[in-house]
Order: C-alpha cells, then sequence, then structure tokens
C-alpha cells in the first residue's frame, strides 16, 4: 500500500488486519487491498454504487465481480476492517512540524471540533438523533487537529446526543503538558479550565456563558456583571485586560475584553430576537450587554502573550470549520445514501481514511508553501488516479507526489484585512 503517513501498511499488514476482523478469512478474488483501494477510489467525491465498485475492481484489478458479491462484503467484520485501517493511519501519521516556531514556549496547538449530519432513520438506535424536527438519526464527528505539528487525531464516530460537553469530560484524562488548547464553548467548563491549569497546560477560550467573574481589590472580591465591564470597556476605550476569578469555584483566568462594531452588536441582538420569537424566550439584560463585547479567557500571563495576540490566536479555530468545510463540500461525507447500515458504515469509513491521507497531503505542502486547505483537497479529488497510483501501485513514499505538483496552484491568497495562520503562529 506504500508508506502512508509515516507507517508502511504492505499487503501482508492489511492482510493481517483483515483477518484479524474477520473481515477476509481464506483467498479469494477480492484481496484486502483491493477492497480498500475501490471502496475510497471508485467513488471519491459521492458514495459509489454497488456497480461503480463492482466496475472499478474490473478495471484495476482484472477482477469480475457481481454487485451482488460486493454488497455481501458490507459486513460488520468489514466496517471493522476499515475503522482499524483507520486508527492505524491516525495514529501513525508523521510529524510534519508545519511551522519551525514553537508558539509561546507551547509544543502543541491542539484545535477541536465537531460536526453533525442526517443518515437514514433506520439507523437510530445506533446513532440516535434528536427527533422532532431534526432526524431521527443522526451521526456526530468528533476531531482534533494540531495546527504546529501537522498531526490529525482524536476522530471518533459518536451519536447526534453525544454533547461536546461530555467528550470534554472524558478528554480529562488525556490532557497534555505544554500544550495550548484551543475550544469553542460547547466543551468548556470551569473545570476543563482548572485541569488544564493544574496539567500546565494552556487555554484560550470564550468566557463561558453565565459564569461569575470577580476581582480582587484591596484583599476583597468584588463580583462583576456584565453591565459593569461594558461600563469599563466604555470607559477605558476599546479593550480590557483584567486578572479575574471564575465560577463559584474560583479559577484564576486573565480576561481579556473587546468592544465590538455596532453594527455586530446590533446584528447578534437581533438573531437573538428572532431565536426568541420560535422559542418565546425573552432577551435578558445580561445578553444585551455581553453583545456589545467580545470577551475571552486565558492561563497565559500577559508577560508571555500580549491581550491583542490571543485574540489573533483564538482565530485559529476556525482552521477546524475549514476543515469540514472541505470534507463536506469535496469529500461530501455528509451526503449519505439510503443503504443498509454497514454499507453506509464502510464507505464512511474509506471517505475518512481519504481524509486523512489528504491531511498528510496538506501538511506536508505547509513545510514548502502557504497552502490553500480547500486546494489541496479539491486536488485531491481532480488527481485521485494519480494519488491512488503512488499509494497503492508500489510507491515506497506516497507522498513524493508532492514534487510532480505545480505548487503554485495550491497556493492560499491573501485576503485583504485578514492575517495569514503563519503569521498568528
Amino acid at each position: 500500500m506504500g508508506e502512508l503517513l509515516g507507517k508502511s501498511l504492505s499487503d501482508n499488514e492489511l492482510t493481517k488486519i483483515a483477518k484479524e476482523t474477520g473481515c477476509i478469512q481464506r483467498q479469494r478474488k477480492i484481496s484486502a487491498r483491493s477492497l480498500l483501494d475501490s471502496l475510497i477510489f471508485s467513488g471519491i467525491n459521492n458514495y459509489a454504487s454497488l456497480n461503480q465498485i463492482a466496475h472499478d475492481h474490473h478495471v484495476q484489478y482484472d477482477i469480475l465481480i457481481s454487485k451482488q458479491a460486493i454488497d455481501k462484503r458490507f459486513t460488520e467484520k468489514t466496517e471493522a476492517f476499515l475503522a482499524n485501517v483507520l486508527s492505524c493511519l491516525i495514529k501513525d501519521q508523521l510529524q510534519v512540524c508545519v511551522w519551525d516556531i514553537k508558539a509561546f514556549g507551547v509544543n502543541k496547538l491542539k484545535i477541536k471540533d465537531s460536526t453533525k449530519f442526517n443518515i437514514p432513520d433506520r439507523m437510530k438506535n445506533m446513532y440516535p438523533g434528536t427527533g422532532g424536527a431534526g432526524s431521527g438519526a443522526t451521526i456526530g464527528l468528533q476531531v482534533e487537529i494540531d495546527l504546529l505539528n501537522g498531526h490529525l487525531g482524536g476522530l471518533s464516530l459518536n451519536s447526534g446526543l453525544y454533547s461536546d460537553q461530555k467528550e470534554s469530560k472524558s478528554d480529562l484524562e488525556q490532557i497534555e503538558q505544554g500544550c495550548l488548547y484551543i475550544r469553542d464553548l460547547g466543551y468548556i467548563s470551569h473545570r476543563y479550565m482548572r485541569k488544564l491549569k493544574e496539567e500546565n497546560s494552556f487555554f484560550i477560550n470564550r468566557l463561558p456563558t453565565r459564569s461569575e467573574i470577580y476581582v480582587k481589590r484591596k484583599g476583597l472580591l468584588i463580583k462583576l456583571d456584565m453591565k459593569a465591564l461594558y461600563r469599563m470597556l466604555k470607559r477605558r476605550g476599546t479593550s480590557i485586560d483584567l486578572e479575574v476569578l471564575i465560577g463559584k469555584d474560583q479559577v484564576p483566568a486573565r480576561l481579556i475584553g473587546k468592544l465590538v462594531p455596532e453594527d455586530v452588536r446590533i446584528d447578534r441582538l437581533k438573531k437573538k430576537e428572532c431565536y426568541n420569537q420560535k422559542y418565546k424566550c425573552k432577551t435578558s439584560e445580561d445578553f444585551i450587554d455581553r453583545a456589545g463585547m467580545n470577551l475571552m479567557v486565558t492561563n497565559f500571563s500577559s508577560e508571555q502573550v500580549s491581550s491583542e495576540k490571543i485574540l489573533e490566536v483564538y482565530h485559529l479555530r476556525w482552521q477546524i470549520e475549514l476543515l469540514f468545510k472541505a470534507w463536506k463540500s469535496m469529500l461530501k461525507i455528509h451526503e449519505v445514501k439510503d443503504c443498509k447500515s454497514q454499507r453506509l458504515m464502510c464507505q464512511l469509513y474509506c471517505k475518512l481514511i481519504l481524509a486523512v491521507l489528504s491531511w498528510s497531503f496538506y501538511s506536508s505542502l505547509k513545510t514548502q508553501i502557504n497552502a490553500s486547505l480547500q486546494k489541496v483537497y479539491k486536488h485531491v479529488v481532480d488527481t485521485s488516479q494519480l494519488i491512488r497510483n503512488y499509494i497503492f501501485k508500489g510507491c515506497i513514499r506516497w507522498l513524493l507526489i508532492i514534487e510532480e505538483i505545480p505548487l503554485n496552484i495550491l497556493i492560499n491568497e491573501q485576503k485583504k484585512g485578514k492575517i495569514r495562520t503563519s503569521k498568528i503562529i
């Protein structure tokens, strides 16, 4: 299979995984390699039909096989085989050191988020959704990327009912020392922030909703509400930088606040009003004041990182949103077919295998150029046959394909008013 992300998965190794999972028990027409190859590349930008997969086997491996025989291959054992291959690829990715600078003294910069998409209702027992106006069956995909080292990990499939907060609790036992964590509010709790401080790790995130904020003045604890913060911001100009205690358990942190433009504040209030009309709620005074501010908390000291840099670095969180956008727009991971559950899951795992391979391609390019994530994934789709030949036709190191690509076509064009990720780091 060639050297995939630093680990050589030979025919023997793939066959071993297939036999261990029961996917292949004896010599047949279809091998572990041919099955994996065809499932990944026969429908690279959609979910391939049974006829497409059968035809692909004929063209690529000179194997005549019926669509019925292909359908019989979609079993729980094949699903386990593909899940194991995906796990191996994630575990053994090359550490490519995308940026030389270990920003702010940290050795990793991890961003985590989730995305969800609906699947056929018949799978609601395995992957229940919210029901009601939503789907009866929903898959939630948790993904974590390390921007400093170009590593994609923490990839897991869960039901639509599995929350980011629950994922955050399970992650507490895997906190790494010297790592910077940037996450959306759904993952943030006072316990999470305290744990990172205890493990000598760092966080940058928005202030959790409804958090109580205290400041020490002349030995006394004074509670600040949103109105007080808003007045303080207006009085001081455009920003504040305070040492505070957060929540009833008083987690020490640094609060950085910045006024937002008036049109942004009005837009936030309009969206809240639309939400209130739909769910018959009322906008609180607290929210009205908060709408005029961006409030960030971190455990970096002001000597380590300036408040302006903290706000810049938090925008790196959008890199994972761009990743999800590429997976959906280019690889179509969310456009599932209404087919039997084993086939759907097998093809989804193959989409994720391709997603990991493409991420390695992107990370390797980042060591040479300011590559565009969207352009790289589009290039993978457009040149899939060439990439396929490198991966499955015996190339020792498939990432050498980079030497055959005119890199200028993959450069991320600088948008006016936007700061490059590399410059932020």
